[in-house]
């Protein structure tokens, strides 16, 4: 009769051992699970990275995107642009704005005329609120980046005559110019995030 107590016992405890492990292992998982999600919605929705900026994001149908994003924008707006008359060269101008302001742009093409426009492109220019993160510090347009080219933080995007004033962050563009007007130097003009295989190529017959 002892012995078969015993063994119950044993089995009991044993039990009991595993139980909290296993108790132990899951609230693990859920502090884990939870510190994750609280460290996605600590992100600032103005930081642009290789993905987009917020919940803008390279690849999105258009269709998705948001009427407005705390903290971002408070207006969106989209006009339809007929390159050469050409249905399937059309693609659309985006225009995000805060309290009246434009604070960032982009496109939206369908890459082979597949007329399901995507976010192609996001980029600000000559603005102080979209910001690219560099090794913890936040810079955005006007901000001067001497020394990240000098230390090679950043990585020119090629020798060619178009990209020499283009810089890479982990695929963020940084734009020494903002294509409208030159000023050759060191201060940030544009940002520029972008999925080039989104963008319909102009037929050669376009072409001058």
């Amino acid at each position: 009769m002892k012995k078969n107590s015993y063994f119950l016992l044993a089995v009991i405890s044993i039990l009991a051992v595993g139980c909290s492990g296993q108790n132990a292992q899951g609230s693990d998982d859920k502090t884990s699970v939870e510190a994750t999600v609280a460290e996605v919605k600590a992100q600032p929705t103005n930081i642009m990275t290789a993905e987009g900026i917020g919940p803008l994001k390279i690849g999105m149908p258009m269709s998705e995107i948001p009427a407005s994003v705390d903290g971002l924008y408070d207006k969106f707006d989209q006009k339809r642009a007929d390159e050469f008359g050409d249905d399937c060269l059309a693609f659309y101008e985006l225009k995000f704005y805060k309290k009246g302001r434009v604070v960032l742009e982009g496109t939206a093409d369908d890459g082979e005329c597949t007329q399901k426009f995507q976010i192609a492109s996001l980029y600000a220019v000559e603005d102080t609120l979209v910001k690219v993160s560099i090794d913890g510090v936040q810079y955005s347009c006007n901000d001067d980046i001497a020394s990240l080219i000098s230390g090679q933080t950043i990585q020119q995007k090629s020798s060619d005559v178009f990209d020499k004033d283009v810089y890479l962050y982990q695929g963020v563009e940084i734009g020494l110019t903002n294509h409208l007007h030159i000023k050759r130097g060191t201060t940030i003009r544009r940002l520029e995030v972008a999925n080039r295989n989104l963008i319909t190529p102009i037929p050669e017959d376009f072409v001058p």
